[in-house]
């Protein structure tokens, strides 16, 4: 989410191989399930004790949505 801010982008190999990963394993409604998985319960399992306090209190006032954008952002051309 914060590289996609700054502008990075996937692409060359890490975007192969982001394919090459998907290829057989998920379909867009597979990726659209994972991507709606990310919620209040896991992120704060995951990334309360990882981020920053400002960072994550931020997020969990978004209900984390900006990172089911960054996601979406990331598999949009396999949805």
């Amino acid at each position: 989410m914060d590289l996609l801010a700054k502008g990075a982008s996937l692409t060359g190999n890490l975007r192969n191989h982001l394919e090459d990963m998907l290829y057989g394993e998920f379909d867009a409604d597979g990726i659209r399930e994972r991507i709606g998985q990310v919620d209040a319960k896991r992120c704060r399992a995951e990334l309360k004790d990882t981020l920053p306090d400002e960072i994550y209190q931020n997020l969990e006032k978004q209900d984390f949505q900006p990172l089911r954008d960054a996601l979406t952002r990331i598999f949009h051309d396999w949805l």
